[in-house]
């Protein structure tokens, strides 16, 4: 069973303009959003239709298991809300846009990180909303009607290069938090998640481009700075976690 995914215990109000506690966010709503598009995936792939190119009632509870999904990713689909950018604005790809935006805000107007993280999470938003539009009509569609269960395929493909080219954009990111200890942390605790959301050894290749010389220096940097804040109850987890790292790496 995948272990729930806990977000960070911050308050947006209180840290939007600190980007270590909002790339946290930002991890953390790439997360879910691949959670959900994974079972999507697999819904989909379940989906064969009969003979004559029509739903058949399993392929109805498979679109029904899909719609859950999208109703996490996208937010408020009600069939009685009109799908507008301010009406879809509580689900995890609207979080995950908002908390890039935030992030970008903070930094150099050039940025080319900062502008990959608005344009490409804009995106995902976007395609998401035409999965919402096209898993709707197929499940609308009549018995005797043929829904075009290839375009929703297709589209949840975009939607899923797009956050794993967000994932790329963030992974950069993380190179320039190599001394917070937070994102450090974040990523240690969460690294079976992400290897398995993004790709395997995603954790283990960022921290070996970070700390090309070994983990010893980020032992050093946990440590002593979650020991200088009064956290020495968590020295045990980062001692596990890093040598959990370890041996993935090898």
């Amino acid at each position: 069973m995948t272990a729930k995914i806990e977000p960070p215990k911050f308050h947006l109000t209180t840290c939007h303009d600190n980007n270590s506690m909002i790339l946290q966010f930002v991890l953390f709503e790439l997360l879910k959003a691949f959670e959900e598009l994974y079972k999507i995936e697999h819904s989909i792939s379940e989906v064969k239709l009969t003979p004559t190119n029509k739903l058949s009632k399993s392929d109805r509870v498979h679109l029904h298991s899909i719609a859950s999904s999208l109703a996490k990713l996208m937010g408020n689909t009600s069939k009685n809300v009109r799908i507008t950018a301010w009406t879809i604005n509580d689900g995890v790809l609207a979080k995950l846009k908002n908390y890039c935006s935030y992030f970008a805000n903070n930094l150099d107007p050039d940025s080319a990180n900062g502008a990959a993280l608005l344009r490409i999470s804009d995106q995902a938003w976007t395609i998401g909303l035409e999965s919402l539009e096209l898993n709707r009509t197929a499940q609308q569609v009549p018995s005797r009607g043929s829904p075009n269960v290839l375009g929703l395929k297709t589209t949840f493909e975009r939607l899923k290069t797009k956050l794993l080219r967000l994932a790329k954009v963030v992974a950069n990111i993380c190179t320039e938090f190599h001394e917070d200890e937070n994102v450090l942390f974040f990523l240690l605790r969460h690294r079976e998640e992400l290897d398995r959301a993004i790709k395997k050894g995603f954790v283990s290749k960022l921290f070996s481009q970070m700390f090309p010389n070994g983990l010893k220096k980020v032992e050093r940097i946990l440590k002593k700075k979650y020991s200088s804040r009064g956290f020495e109850h968590l020295i045990p987890v980062i001692t596990q976690k890093l040598s959990e790292l370890d041996m993935a790496q090898q």
